[in-house]
């Protein structure tokens, strides 16, 4: 079954339709195969003063292999870039921009969740 295929016929769950991606991914090019799932969580918004802040991402494990961290609505300090992360809890990382990023920005934090 090739990479369209599988994500056809799991289009209604998304889930699994990730581990299918990687998966076929590893079967047509000797990637690496995720074990276990790739979630993805956004933060509450960002309450701006700060260009690192502590937010809420409610269902992030403080287990969880972190993949990207990408912001997906901008605050109020326009055109601020994630230049990094830290100190990850359960619902919680803390997210530095190169400036303060404002008010009510929100971030997309992708990740690895292993099998258990």
């Amino acid at each position: 079954m090739g990479l369209k295929e599988n994500l056809d016929a799991n289009i209604s769950n998304p889930l699994e339709q990730n581990r299918l991606i990687a998966q076929a991914i590893d079967a047509n090019t000797a990637a690496i195969v995720l074990d276990g799932d790739v979630l993805s969580f956004d933060s509450d918004v960002s309450a701006g003063g700060a260009a690192a802040e502590a937010l809420t991402v409610t269902g992030l494990l403080a287990t969880d292999v972190i993949l990207s961290v990408d912001q997906t609505t901008q605050g109020g300090g326009a055109g601020n870039t994630i230049v990094g992360f830290s100190n990850q809890i359960a619902d919680g990382l803390t997210v530095t921009w190169d400036a303060d990023p404002g008010a009510n920005a929100v971030v997309k934090v992708t990740v690895k969740r292993p099998s258990a």
